[in-house]
C-alpha cells in the first residue's frame, strides 16, 4: 500500500492532485489545515493511500465499490513506513469523533450530520465519506443535491429488497410471521390479509399458533371477522398440516408465538411449527423503534429458521431510520415490507430503499 501526504492551498486542489497521481481507488485518510513554514498562508494537508496492486492515473475504469476497510501490508521495515502506519492508526481512531467530520469540504459535513443524527452506523458513514472524497471533483463538493443522489444510490446498491409476497400460480402460498413479542406480528398479518383479500380480491386464510399470549387469539378473531376471512387456531405442530386450508385459498398467513432471539426453547418450538407448515416465505417482524444492535441480534437469533425477509413495523413511532439501513447492510438481510399505525387497510407498503434513504439524508426537508 502506498501512503503519501499532499499539500496545497485548497482542499479541491489537493484532492485533484491525489486523483491525478493515485487514481480513483485512492483512500483519503486525513485532511487538516495549518500554517506553512515561515508563512501566514493557510495550507491544506491531505493524507491518502492506494493499494499498490492497482494501476494509478486517470485511465482506470470507473469503480462502483465502496471502500470499507484500510489494512496496509507491511513489506519493508523502514522507519518512514513505520511512522506512516502509526499516523494511520491515530487517524483511524480519531476519525470516529463527530467533530472530525467538520473539516470535510463543501456540503459533506452537513450530509454527515444527517447520517449520524439519523442513526447510520459509524463504519457505514465513514465508508460513504471516503467514497465521496474519492469520487467527487471540484465544485461537486458543494452540490448538495448531487451528493444526496449519490448516497441514495449507494444505499440502493447495499440494501436488498424482495418485492413482498408473491403468490404461487397454482395452490396456496403459505407465509409465516415470526419475531419477538410486541413486534407487531398480529397487526401486520391483519394488514396483509386486508391488502390481499379486499384490495387484490384473493382468497385468504389465517392460521395462528399463538395460544400463549393473553388475548392474542381474540384479537386475531376480531380482525378476521372484520376482514371476512377464516381463522384456524393450532395448538400443536401435529395439527398444522390439517389446519392448512384446502378450500381454494390463494394465501395462508401463519401467526406464531412471540419469541426472543435468545430464547432457544421458544425458537425450537417455532421451528417445529414451521417445519409442519412448510412455508413458501417467512418474515422476521421487527419494530423500527428498536436500535441497530437489537435489530441485528433479532435477525441473527432467527437465522436458524427459513427466513426469507425482514418486515419492519411501527415506522410512525420513530424519526431515525438509519438503524434499519445499517442493520440491513450489516446482516445482508432482505427487506420486504414497512408498516405504520394500526388502521386497516392502510399502513403497509412494499419496502422501498430509495424512499427510506431520502428520509435519512433529507430529514425535516433539508438539513443545513
Amino acid at each position: 500500500m502506498r501512503i503519501k501526504k499532499y499539500t496545497g492551498s485548497t482542499v479541491t486542489e489537493v484532492l485533484n492532485r491525489v486523483k491525478d497521481e493515485m487514481g480513483i481507488d485512492a483512500v483519503i485518510l486525513n485532511t487538516r489545515t495549518g500554517q506553512g513554514n515561515g508563512s501566514e498562508k493557510t495550507l491544506v494537508e491531505v493524507t491518502a493511500a492506494v493499494d499498490g496492486s492497482y494501476p494509478v492515473g486517470r485511465g482506470q475504469p470507473p469503480r462502483s465499490r465502496i471502500i470499507r476497510n484500510v489494512t496496509p501490508e507491511v513489506t519493508k521495515e523502514t522507519s518512514s513506513l513505520v511512522q506512516e502506519i502509526k499516523d494511520l492508526k491515530e487517524i483511524l481512531h480519531s476519525i470516529t469523533e463527530y467533530g472530525r467530520y467538520t473539516r470535510l469540504p463543501g456540503a459533506l459535513p452537513a450530509l454527515v450530520r444527517c447520517l449520524i443524527d439519523n442513526g447510520v452506523e459509524e463504519p457505514i458513514t465513514k465508508a460513504l465519506v471516503h467514497w465521496l472524497l474519492v469520487g467527487l471533483r471540484g465544485e461537486e463538493f458543494n452540490d448538495r443535491e448531487l451528493i444526496e443522489e449519490r448516497v441514495i444510490g449507494a444505499f440502493e446498491e447495499m440494501v436488498s429488497t424482495n418485492g413482498g409476497i408473491k403468490l404461487r400460480e397454482n395452490g396456496a402460498t403459505v407465509v409465516c410471521f415470526v419475531g419477538p413479542t410486541g413486534s407487531g406480528k398480529t397487526t401486520t398479518i391483519a394488514k396483509v390479509a386486508t391488502e390481499f383479500a379486499l384490495v387484490r380480491k384473493a382468497p385468504v386464510s389465517i392460521v395462528t399458533t399463538d395460544t400463549k399470549k393473553v388475548g392474542a387469539v381474540a384479537q386475531l378473531e376480531s380482525y378476521a371477522e372484520i376482514i371476512g376471512v377464516p381463522l384456524t387456531v393450532v395448538y400443536t405442530p401435529e395439527e398444522m398440516k390439517d389446519a392448512l386450508p384446502s378450500d381454494g385459498s390463494r394465501l395462508v398467513l401463519v401467526d406464531t408465538t412471540g419469541t426472543g432471539p435468545h430464547d432457544e426453547p421458544g425458537l425450537t418450538e417455532v421451528a417445529t411449527f414451521l417445519k409442519e407448515a412448510s412455508p413458501d416465505q417467512t418474515y422476521v417482524v421487527i419494530s423500527a423503534t428498536t436500535g441497530f444492535r437489537s435489530i441485528v441480534e433479532t435477525f441473527n437469533g432467527f437465522k436458524s429458521l427459513p427466513v426469507t425477509g425482514l418486515l419492519f413495523t411501527k415506522l410512525d413511532e420513530t424519526r431515525a431510520f438509519g438503524p434499519i439501513l445499517s442493520a440491513a447492510i450489516t446482516t445482508k438481510g432482505c427487506i420486504s415490507y414497512f408498516t405504520h399505525g394500526r388502521s386497516l387497510p392502510d399502513g403497509i407498503e412494499v419496502a422501498d430503499v430509495r424512499r427510506l434513504a431520502q428520509r435519512v439524508i433529507r430529514r425535516n426537508g433539508r438539513d443545513g
